[in-house]
């Protein structure tokens, strides 16, 4: 989705007020042009949420969205999308690896996404309840059009860690409170700054 389609996509979400301080608003798109907003305390039960209302119709794909307190877009996607990439976050063998250009992501099973640094618009750390069984921290790297997903047990995650924390105007106290997080969360640790 491009910059203007994003933007048109949070006023409509903030048609609804502002969103509790620490929640999430969930925001879905329907067949006949209306949308549904229903706002969460906890990150799981928000993006279970909008893995359930997303059709599983690919011939009508109702969208959904997922914005955080600020009302910035943090998940989009089909039922299919959002659930194929959920799965991939828990799935052993996940690798990062990025250079001068871009960060790129790989599954077990060779599946590869990519971010160009100059589309990267947003540095989030998720912690969930599932460790010490499941991973349980993850880097959210976000652009306009893709969301990159990255489990602290990734190969080359250590790389990348001291990559990210080394922009300017990076949120290490953020970073530093996730670390220690064993809840549901989702913290902001670095912004791009529109001009």
């Amino acid at each position: 989705m491009g910059g203007d389609g994003g933007d048109l996509i949070a006023d409509e979400a903030r048609k609804r007020g502002p969103v509790a301080r620490g929640g999430y608003r969930a925001m879905t798109l329907l067949p006949d042009g209306g949308t549904e907003h229903v706002d969460f305390t906890s990150l799981a039960e928000a993006l279970r949420y909008i893995e359930d209302v997303a059709s599983e119709d690919e011939d009508e794909p109702t969208l959904a969205y997922l914005f955080d307190e600020n009302l910035r877009l943090i998940e989009q996607g089909t039922h299919y999308a959002l659930r194929k990439r959920r799965d991939a976050w828990f799935r052993d063998g996940t690798e990062v690896r990025f250079g001068e250009d871009a960060i790129s992501v790989s599954d077990a099973e060779g599946r590869i996404e990519a971010l160009a640094w100059s589309e990267l618009d947003g540095i989030y750390v998720l912690t969930t309840s599932g460790g010490p069984i499941a991973d349980d921290v993850f880097w959210v790297l976000c652009s306009d059009r893709l969301r990159l997903h990255v489990p602290q047990t990734a190969a080359g995650e250590d790389a990348l860690a001291r990559a990210l924390s080394a922009l300017p105007g990076f949120d290490h106290e953020n970073l530093i409170r996730a670390m220690s997080c064993s809840d549901d969360h989702l913290f902001t640790c670095w912004r791009r700054v529109k001009v």
